[in-house]
């Protein structure tokens, strides 16, 4: 059960969201994507493992000791 919902969560975000917003400093590197590409569920995840890592160092570990 929990695990659907922790999927539910992902599922609406590249329904509702915006990628141009959630995928803007990605964007700035890449170039935009279409929108109906960027809401493939596939493409979302890659965009988002994009944006992790573009991430400066110094912010990667301090989210990594949270997590």
């Amino acid at each position: 059960m929990l695990l659907f919902a922790a999927q539910g969560g992902a599922i609406a975000g590249y329904l509702d969201e915006n990628p141009d917003e959630v995928f803007s400093t990605v964007y700035e590197r890449l170039g935009a994507l279409p929108a109906k590409a960027a809401r493939d569920p596939y493409v979302w995840l890659r965009l988002e493992e994009l944006k992790r890592a573009m991430r400066p160092e110094k912010h990667r570990r301090s989210c990594a000791r949270i997590g």
